[in-house]
């Protein structure tokens, strides 16, 4: 439960951080800027501290991201990603076919349409045995 409180916290440091540099970095600091670069470098050091402030909350966000993912995920990952893997069907016109196959089947089911159901699971008995 401490882990989720502290990612959230770090959410929340992350998006106040954000907006309180762009505040500093536009509306106050301007005049820096401009003493210390010049008058072009000016725009240049408030370009790279915003993109500084940018890549620090994209750290702090990850590292949340991090706090609440890391009790033994990682270990499981690659069972995860064999389970996915096995889900996923090897022949999609195969795949495909049989999804059309099972839509006809409910419509000719539901519209009682019996003679064509028996020559629909007819045609899949002869599709599986050749």
């Amino acid at each position: 439960m401490w882990r989720t409180f502290a990612s959230l916290a770090l959410m929340f440091l992350a998006v106040a951080w954000s907006a309180f540099a762009v505040i500093a970095i536009f509306v106050i600091v301007p005049g820096v800027w401009e003493t210390v670069l010049g008058r072009s470098g000016g725009v240049i050091g408030a370009l790279a501290a915003l993109g500084g402030v940018v890549w620090s909350s994209g750290r702090l966000m990850r590292w949340a991201d991090n706090i609440l993912n890391e009790s033994g995920h990682r270990a499981s990952a690659g069972a995860a990603a064999a389970a996915e893997e096995a889900d996923v069907p090897q022949d999609w016109h195969t795949y495909n076919a049989e999804i059309a196959r099972s839509k006809r089947w409910a419509f000719y089911r539901r519209t009682r349409q019996f003679d064509r159901l028996a020559e629909l699971e007819r045609q899949s008995k002869g599709a599986k045995q050749s």
